[in-house]
C-alpha cells in the first residue's frame, strides 16, 4: 500500500516496483478515470471505495502481489 499526498510520486513508485514484484497495480486515479471519465474528479468516496474493494477482490485471486496506489490520507482508509 502506497501512502502519500497527491503528486508525491506514488504512481511512479508503483509503476517502477510492480514489474520487480510481479504485482498488479490498483490505482484510485485509474478507477476515477473509469468511473467518471477523469482521474481528477474526486466523485463520491463510497462509490470509489466500492470499486476499489471490488478490484482488490478480483485482482488478488490471479496474482500474489498487489500494489494499491491511493493517498490513504485517513487512517480509516488504510
Amino acid at each position: 500500500m502506497l501512502i502519500g499526498p497527491p503528486g508525491s510520486g506514488k504512481s511512479t513508485i508503483a509503476s517502477t516496483f510492480a514489474p520487480l514484484l510481479h504485482a498488479q497495480v490498483i490505482a484510485n486515479d485509474t478507477l476515477r478515470e473509469q468511473l467518471w471519465g477523469n482521474a481528477k474528479v474526486q466523485g463520491t468516496l463510497a462509490v470509489l471505495e466500492h470499486f476499489l474493494h471490488e478490484s482488490l477482490d478480483s485482482d488478488l485471486a490471479p496474482v500474489d502481489n498487489v500494489l494499491m496506489d491511493a493517498t490513504h490520507a485517513q487512517l480509516s482508509w488504510r
